[in-house]
């Protein structure tokens, strides 16, 4: 099962931090993704999973009535 996985990093750049979301299956996917745009891992400070709960969109309009 995909997870989003955030990713709380130091961007040198623009000299702040910031986060970068990844949808995948595992966390080493989601660094691989992160290295991939040109971000380096040993800025990570830390790696937040979130569970996601994807619902249909017939469902959802029934909810939102």
């Amino acid at each position: 099962m995909k997870l989003t996985y955030e990713i709380h990093h130091f961007n040198p750049s623009k000299g702040r931090m910031q986060y970068s979301s990844f949808h995948c299956y595992s966390v080493q996917d989601a660094i691989e993704k992160f290295e991939a745009k040109e971000f380096s891992k040993t800025n990570i400070r830390n790696i937040k999973v979130i569970e996601t709960q994807f619902i249909p969109l017939n469902e959802l309009i029934e909810l939102l009535k």
